[in-house]
């Protein structure tokens, strides 16, 4: 939802995440590391390309096959791993949880904010659970909102935060959970606490 991180003109309602003024505030405060956000537009078939559906593998591959790239070869990105990280809300919450979860070689972290993991009968939350393999070297945010479509959801994100306990993840070092009490789903919400996942993930350690 690419559309919603910088313009209220195009953002949905009017109401964008401000994440531009928000990481550009870290960096000046030497909170977080310098980052290059990318925001990609949806199309009508938003629900389609941010699930595990034939049109959200191909729109998983387009990202690292063509979109990476593209923002590779120009800008002064650091390309590995360990700097390439997912961040979205909602429906793009689950695919940036997908796309780190089966693509640890390219991303190294992921942001889920208010993450539609009812989707498929939680058909993400079933695949990590029965995940059999080494642990995956990623760092995953997770957060809800206490208020609106969200309100009765908490045991839901609570369950995938601890499905992910299990699989290895400790909170405060590759895991994070924060409830949002008195946010919505909303991009207003969203934007009020963007700077978490972003200091979560590209967080800079100060000097005591």
């Amino acid at each position: 939802d690419g559309q919603n991180l910088f313009d209220p003109k195009t953002s949905f309602i009017g109401v964008d995440w401000q994440i531009d003024e928000t990481a550009d505030s870290l960096i000046r405060k030497c909170e977080i590391a310098e980052i290059i956000i990318v925001g990609i537009y949806n199309t009508p078939d938003r629900l389609q390309e941010y699930s595990d559906t034939e049109i959200g593998r191909s729109y998983m591959h387009f990202i690292i096959n063509d979109v990476k790239p593209f923002i590779d070869t120009p800008y002064r990105t650091l390309p590995d791993r360990e700097n390439t990280a997912m961040m979205g809300s909602s429906m793009g919450g689950l695919i940036s949880l997908y796309m780190v979860w089966r693509y640890p070689e390219i991303f190294s972290k992921a942001a889920c904010l208010s993450t539609s993991l009812q989707w498929n009968y939680g058909a993400i939350m079933k695949e990590i659970e029965n995940y059999v393999g080494p642990k995956k070297k990623i760092k995953i945010y997770s957060d809800n909102s206490g208020g609106g479509s969200e309100g009765g959801s908490a045991p839901m994100y609570q369950k995938l935060k601890e499905i992910l306990i299990e699989q290895g993840f400790q909170e405060g070092v590759d895991l994070e959970y924060y409830y949002d009490a008195a946010g919505d789903h909303s991009e207003r919400s969203w934007a009020k606490r963007a700077w978490r996942p972003l200091k979560f993930m590209f967080g800079i350690q100060k000097k005591k």
